[in-house]
Order: structure tokens, then sequence, then C-alpha cells
């Protein structure tokens, strides 16, 4: 007979509010007599499982639903040039990126009901329109964007010194949300500078980690004075991250490694729209 631990163990899982995890299941096996028998330890132990992929499920479906309700409240965007003030406001604004009539993230791209979930990574020098194009996909895919730089500002916020060991803790820390992310059943975009193989084995970890395909998007800077320009006139409301100079723009643009994979490349000079539906076209056929 089973002894008294593993009884209690089995009355509480009759109870549905209840979820044993597995190792309070362990420690009921720990406590039974031999009389029990492996058959019982493996029926118990299937129960747990099963009960348990479906808590998961319900707790992703639940996860999405909320995730619909709250973009429903965000404002729409607009088909302002990339990177410009109008374009959804470089400094963190909310735009949607949607054609006229189309509900935000009705693309699917954001469950897996329509396919695998991509990790989207949209790089590019700074000032080419990265934040706002990955805000305007995300909102439209119905997924989770990260930007590197909110998480370095973040960090420093904290009173963590400025350099370069903290410019890979902040890719590092979005690595890990956004595998997480993955995890849970969400679509992810990422924007950051991305310049070197280093940085980019970042996301193809993550890829790895997850399992899920990853596509890297390259926005192409418009002509040296339009993008000084807009370098030099956006505000993205980071007060600890400072904002480069075109000099240190230039040297990294000389630097900029040669890319392994075959990124997606995008003219940055087009029209927020039309780089947000060629950017969703291509992610599409990526979570086939």
């Amino acid at each position: 007979m089973l002894t008294d631990s593993l009884a209690r163990c089995l009355t509480r899982w009759d109870d549905p509010a209840v979820l044993p995890t597995k190792l309070q299941v362990r420690a009921c096996f720990a406590g039974r007599d031999a009389t029990g028998g492996d058959a019982t330890a493996r029926d118990v132990w299937r129960r747990v499982s099963v009960r348990g992929a479906v808590h998961d499920q319900c707790h992703r479906r639940r996860a999405r639903r909320q995730a619909r309700e709250r973009r429903k409240r965000i404002p729409c965007g607009t088909s302002a040039p990339v990177g410009s003030a109008g374009a959804g406001v470089a400094g963190r604004g909310s735009p949607c990126g949607t054609a006229p009539g189309q509900q935000q993230g009705d693309l699917g791209l954001g469950s897996r009901r329509y396919g695998r979930l991509v990790l989207a990574v949209i790089s590019g020098l700074p000032g080419a329109g990265k934040s706002t194009v990955a805000a305007a996909v995300a909102a439209r895919a119905g997924a989770v964007h990260f930007s590197v730089d909110d998480f370095e500002e973040a960090l420093l916020r904290s009173g963590v010194e400025a350099g370069w060991t903290t410019g890979v803790a902040a890719y590092e820390v979005v690595r890990l949300a956004a595998e997480q992310s993955l995890a849970l059943g969400h679509m992810v975009v990422v924007d950051a500078v991305n310049d070197s193989e280093p940085a980019r084995d970042t996301w193809r970890r993550a890829a790895l980690e997850s399992g899920s395909p990853l596509r890297f998007v390259v926005l192409s800077p418009p002509d040296p004075k339009e993008h000084r320009r807009r370098l030099e006139t956006r505000s993205r409301g980071l007060l600890h991250v400072s904002e480069p100079t075109w000099e240190r723009v230039e040297a990294r643009a000389a630097a900029y490694a040669p890319w392994v994979d075959e990124p997606v490349l995008v003219d940055a000079r087009q029209e927020l729209e039309a780089v947000v539906a060629q950017v969703t076209r291509s992610l599409q056929r990526t979570s086939r």
C-alpha cells in the first residue's frame, strides 16, 4: 500500500487548485514503502507531467490574450519617414505602423498558431531608425520589442559604470529576456547596432537556445547629410546613454564587420510604412 506521504500527495493532486511540482512528487516518492511499486511512481509522474503541460499551455494562452488586450490600447503610429521626429518618436513612443483599417497584431507572427516564432534583430548604425522600425514591426506583428540601449540605460541608471563591459552586459540581458519571451510563446524584435561578429553571436545563441529561426535586418542609412541631421536632432529620452558624435558614427561605419549571415537589407530612406511592410514580409517568410 502507499505510504501516508504519497497518499497525501495524491489527495492534493485531486484538487484542481493545487499543482504539485516534480520536486514535491519526488519527496512523496522518497517516503513510500516497497509495496507501492515503480508502476505507481510512473503513473503519478505521468499525471504530473500531463497536468503540467496543460497548465503551461493555459498560461501561454492567457499571456497572449492579455497581450492582445494591451495592444488594443496602443495608439496608432504614423507614416512619417523613418527616424524623423514624427515617426513614432524615436524617444520610445508606441507607433503601430499598420495600414489604414488594419488592426494591430493581426499578422499572426507573434503566435505559434501561425508558424514558428521568429527572433528578429534590427541592425544598423546609430541614427538609421532601428528603434522606430523595431517598435512599429513589433506592434504590427504582436511581438515583444527589446532595445539594447534601453537596457544599457537601466544599468547605468542603477549605478553601473559606463564602458564596454556595460554595453556587453546590456546585450546579454536582452538575450536572456528574448529567450524567456520566446519560451513563453512570444515573437521578439530586438534593435541593436550589431557591428561585430561577437555582438551577432549573442542573437545566434538566443535562437539556438530557444529553437527559433533568426532573421537579421540591416537598415542602410540615408545620405550622410540627412543621416547627420537625424543623429544630431533626435531625442530618445535617455539620460545616461550618451548620443554618439558624427565622427564616432563615421568611425563605426568604417569598422562595421561584414555579415556572415545573409541579412535582409532595407533602405531606411523610405517612408516608415514601406520599411515596416518590407521587414514584416521577410519575417512572415521566415516563420513558415
